[in-house]
């Protein structure tokens, strides 16, 4: 059965290879980064190569020794023997702290094999595809079809278009049609270009709704004097000075900063208790830890922790409290 599925996947890639060859390139958009591939990368063999196109590794759980063997169908030791010189080439890592053993990608091929797994979820209740077209979607060939479909993730994504009953029940139960001769109806099927579509669609929405840009800081503050020439002389921030207006802050005044670069800038509020301790510890770089906490000693703050090196001779960090008792660290590089 193995055989006859493996002979399937290959009659479907040398066909899909030929449609590929004649078809109009992959939209600029979904092509423009194609994530790295070990086999790209490294001189693989025919086992190693099947090894890192199982999609299985590309999770953070990873998949058992077994279990590759299994989908690759290869002897349990000779798997563990491939797998041991994958890992020496920096492709595959045992995941840390499983029993029993566990294998995965690197992170380096993780990123990029999870662009498999994007390209199967766009495929909709009531579609279907193959896996050529989501190898094809992907990479821009078929090399990962048959991984695709020994890794068997989603029951939508096809070896080809003759299924068995339980499949097709499955499918029918989500809304796919089958014809007489039982392929199902192609035009349910998401064909490799508009996968590519639907992937750099929904990575458009993906980036516009988790843009997220740290813009603003409110300090709190005892004396909104103090803070604002402790700023101003200890890190030259500047400072503005507007009313304040509604309800929100219980404070006539409102002085906004802005930091010496100009792009990050906030505010300094009333009524809320300081942050002494670092637990969020926003820092600021500067060119001289050591001025500076010269400076914060001198207008009224402390010194909370000394300049320290991170990476000896290479950069250093400090942490201090302002004269309202906010806790910030500093950081300084060569």
């Amino acid at each position: 059965m193995a055989k006859a599925w493996a002979e399937l996947a290959r009659t479907l890639a040398s066909a899909l290879s030929a449609f590929a060859e004649q078809a109009s390139p992959l939209p600029e958009e979904a092509s423009a980064e194609q994530p790295p591939s070990p086999v790209d990368e490294h001189a693989l063999g025919k086992r190693q190569r099947q090894i890192v196109e199982l999609p299985g590794l590309a999770g953070d759980e990873g998949l058992k020794t077994a279990d590759i063997a299994s989908q690759i169908d290869y002897e349990v030791p000779n798997t563990y023997t491939a797998l041991q010189a994958l890992a020496r080439f920096q492709v595959v890592e045992l995941v840390p702290g499983k029993e029993p053993q566990h294998w995965r990608l690197v992170r380096r091929y993780r990123t990029g094999s999870q662009a498999f797994a994007r390209a199967m979820a766009v495929v909709r209740q009531g579609e279907w595809t193959t896996a050529g077209d989501v190898s094809i979607a992907v990479r821009g060939d078929v090399r990962a079809a048959e991984g695709i479909v020994r890794a068997g993730l989603s029951a939508r994504v096809l070896a080809n278009e003759h299924i068995d009953a339980e499949l097709r029940r499955r499918l029918s139960d989500e809304g796919v049609v089958f014809l007489d001769d039982g392929r199902p109806d192609p035009r349910q099927r998401v064909t490799w270009n508009i996968l590519a579509e639907r992937v750099a669609a929904e990575e458009r929405r993906r980036s516009m709704t988790t843009k997220a840009v740290l813009n603003y800081l409110q300090i709190p503050a005892s004396n909104l004097e103090e803070s604002i020439t402790f700023y101003e002389r200890v890190l030259g921030w500047h400072v503005r000075r507007h009313p304040a207006v509604g309800e929100v802050l219980e404070q006539t005044a409102y002085p906004e900063f802005t930091d010496s670069s100009g792009r990050a800038g906030g505010g300094f509020v009333l009524g809320r208790p300081p942050s002494r301790e670092p637990g969020l510890l926003p820092c600021i770089a500067v060119d001289s830890i050591d001025e500076v906490l010269s400076a914060v000693v001198e207008h009224g703050g402390e010194v909370v922790k000394p300049r320290t090196a991170i990476v000896e001779g290479v950069d250093w960090e400090a942490t201090f409290r302002d004269p309202a008792g906010n806790a910030f660290g500093l950081y300084e590089g060569t």
